[in-house]
């Protein structure tokens, strides 16, 4: 497992859209500011908080990396995630999360709709 870092963060997370229906993609980004000199190994993932049919929110996590970042870097990254319907996943509307989590720590939650 990486190590916990205590000299990396996330400068901001931004939804592009605040409103999806279904069958849309939401779009995120965010910066990772490696603040140390030296080079790191971090893991970025984001995790999307699903709205269950009783109302309660369920994580699921996806692997964005694993790799190297160079020291004193600032890098951004994008990624989209499809609400487009699918056998194993029933999507239900209203009020979703997303977060984004590097070396285990979850960090940056955002709030989007979904729309039938």
């Amino acid at each position: 497992m990486p190590e916990i870092l205590t000299d990396a963060y996330l400068l901001f997370t931004f939804v592009f859209k605040q409103a999806l229906k279904m069958g849309d993609s939401v779009e995120f980004c965010f910066n990772l500011n490696n603040y140390n000199t030296e080079k790191r190994t971090i893991r970025l993932e984001y995790g999307i908080y699903y709205r269950k049919m009783n109302g309660e929110m369920t994580r699921k996590v996806y692997k964005i990396s694993e790799k190297e970042y160079k020291g004193n870097s600032i890098t951004e990254v994008n990624r989209k995630h499809s609400f487009r319907p699918i056998t194993t996943r029933t999507f239900y509307p209203g009020i979703h999360q997303i977060a984004v989590i590097f070396n285990g720590c979850e960090s940056g939650k955002c709030e989007f709709e979904l729309v039938e």
